[in-house]
């Protein structure tokens, strides 16, 4: 992977150094107000019950001043007994909400096949907080982003630290101290002030999708873009933390979006010897495992399936096993403490990642991503697929079986169309004719219609015989049902179009994302369900799952703040009072980002 996989426990998780200053409180009739003295110079023969009352109003105020300096003093030591700065103090004691989110964030960028997350991380947060910071000034229009150059900064990071002799660059499982940018770390920038003009805009030079040493090294007009490059900024200061909650107020009292370091790791699961997967390789002899006794299967033997921690929903997640695979550098943008996984746990961390969404062979696995506001709980379903579609994910695939056509499917009619599906249960095997209809399914128009509405698609193609499945059939998805230790049985109506026969075929149990190595979308349909490059590419980390990686690997996970000043020339809206700036680069490189505006669960209704 593209970070050292284990870091060093720290030390501390914040810079210590003076203790915040106490205002003391104001005076009792500073707080009332000159004008209404409480102690009447006069005597008095009793005492009226609103003084009594106002007294213990005055005490039990008192005591809450005194508990809360009290409780000051005691927060503001550290375990070491240093002392924190006030800011930070402030900063990471603050109150949070159930969930906050940054939305000045640009698209993202592939890493591809490379190991080079670290940099994708360092340029993400560069990227956002020159953004926010142009937003803010005027320098940039709300839906204008900018994106710099991984290619290139890798380079320089290279080169910063052959200069210094890997001063700073010496990491243990990273390779930038053997000139590569295989494995990095996204706080050295702060350690580099040279860097600090040497961001060029993401037009400077391609990325390669490949590692190696020409092609790590190789960015063509680079070292002439550097000579009149207009970027420029200057790190005052850097906040790490160590922990979910610390993270959260880090987030929102910053309002920057955060360098994110973690674990990423491979979960398990296990289905029993019996039935479909008796016969498998998995349940042979030396390969088959004892089933967790938890599981109460009922057979002594089980096949363990190791899948990524990550879904097709963008989800990390642990279950069974936590299996260490390597680290991962992303950015952090938001949190949400009320959303629940498709696995059931609940809150955690809104990231944008540097990964495609595609099938890859497992054990890589499929990924997917949604975009922010779906994991905020801001957008329906039905909104979200019209942008993040995720048509190869086996959980928005939809059923054309058995449908309804009715008296005419013209398009005014298609809202009851994909209502329509109906998925009534049936066995594995064969099956007559005349209980499955398919009329809707091999109607070219009415999938069409359903296909650009309901953006879920109809039908799909074998993509590993080894299941069963053929190369010359067509699958239509019958049913879906729960299977063991949380996985699915799909069962896909076959329809041979030679002699137009139609069986029903069960999958083995497997976990849902499996099913994809099995299946996929036809070419027509998976082209029409794209999903969006400029706002997906969001991913979902639980809390829960972080707390598991950093009790099991202690130091493991981390979230930086950098303190940013941009010089204005680092805008092109300066361009006319620097003219011995290059801006070509820079506009180049700047892009607008859609923004969403949805008022209800339905993406093509206008209001008339």
């Amino acid at each position: 992977y593209c970070r050292s996989p284990v870091m060093a426990t720290p030390q501390a998780a914040l810079p210590y150094s003076t203790i915040p200053t106490v205002e003391p409180s104001p005076s009792i009739n500073q707080s009332v107000g000159e004008s209404t003295p409480l102690i009447s110079k006069k005597p008095a023969k009793s005492t009226p019950a609103s003084s009594v009352n106002l007294t213990f109003v005055y005490l039990l105020l008192g005591l809450l001043v005194a508990i809360g300096s009290a409780a000051v003093v005691l927060i503001e030591l550290d375990r070491d007994g240093n002392r924190v700065t006030a800011e930070n103090f402030n900063m990471l004691t603050s109150l949070t909400e159930y969930k906050f989110a940054l939305r000045s964030i640009p698209p993202r960028l592939f890493q591809v096949d490379r190991g080079t997350c670290w940099d994708f991380a360092t340029i993400g947060v560069l990227e956002a907080d020159y953004r926010s910071h142009g937003i803010e000034k005027g320098f940039l229009q709300p839906n204008e982003y900018v994106q710099f150059s991984e290619q290139a900064y890798g380079i320089s990071v290279m080169r910063e630290c052959e200069r210094t002799g890997q001063a700073n660059c010496r990491e243990w499982g990273d390779n930038v101290s053997n000139n590569s940018t295989e494995g990095g770390e996204l706080g050295w920038l702060y350690y580099m002030p040279n860097l600090f003009n040497q961001v060029l805009p993401v037009s400077v030079c391609p990325y390669p999708p490949t590692s190696g040493h020409e092609e790590e090294h190789r960015c063509p007009g680079m070292d002439e873009a550097l000579a009149t490059n207009p970027v420029k900024f200057n790190l005052t200061g850097m906040t790490t933390v160590y922990e979910p909650e610390a993270t959260k107020r880090l987030l929102r009292a910053a309002n920057r979006a955060l360098g994110w370091s973690s674990l990423t790791h491979m979960a398990s699961f296990h289905l029993p010897c019996e039935g479909p997967w008796a016969e498998r390789d998995e349940c042979a002899p030396e390969r088959r495992v004892r089933c967790p006794a938890s599981k109460n299967f009922g057979v002594p033997y089980c096949a363990e399936l190791i899948m990524p921690g990550y879904s097709l929903d963008g989800e990390f997640y642990t279950h069974g096993e936590y299996i260490l695979e390597g680290g991962h550098g992303m950015l952090l943008v938001g949190y949400n403490d009320q959303y629940r996984t498709k696995l059931g746990q609940v809150g955690g961390f809104i990231i944008r990642n540097s990964w495609e969404d595609r099938v890859y062979k497992l054990p890589r696995g499929p990924r997917g991503s949604h975009t922010i506001a779906y994991f905020m709980g801001e957008l329906s379903d039905w909104d979200e697929r019209t942008i993040c579609p995720n048509a190869h994910n086996p959980r928005s695939w939809l059923s054309c079986v058995n449908v309804d056509m009715g008296p005419t499917h013209a398009i005014g009619t298609r809202h009851r169309l994909a209502a329509a599906t109906a998925r009534r249960a049936h066995s594995s095997g064969s099956a007559s004719n005349d209980d499955i209809d398919l009329t809707m399914c091999l109607n070219d128009k009415a999938v069409a219609e359903a296909v650009e509405l309901t953006r879920q698609p109809l039908e799909f193609a074998c993509q590993d015989a080894a299941w069963g499945c053929r190369q010359d059939a067509r699958y239509f998805l019958y049913a879906t049902a729960d299977g063991p230790d949380d996985t699915v049985v799909m069962t896909m109506v076959e329809y041979d179009p030679a002699t137009q026969n139609r069986t029903l075929v069960a999958l083995a149990p497997m976990p849902w994302d499996m099913v994809a190595e099995v299946y996929q979308p036809v070419a027509p349909q998976m082209n029409a369900l794209k999903n969006n490059d400029l706002l997906c590419g969001f991913y979902f980390f639980p809390y829960d799952s972080l707390s598991t990686s950093i009790a099991k690997f202690p130091g493991s996970y981390y979230s930086t703040h950098f303190e940013i000043e941009w010089d204005d020339q680092s805008y092109a809206f300066y361009s006319a009072r620097n003219p011995t700036r290059d801006y070509t680069l820079l506009r180049q490189s700047t892009g607008i980002q859609p923004t969403l505006n949805f008022t209800g669960p339905y993406p093509f209704n206008h209001r008339l």
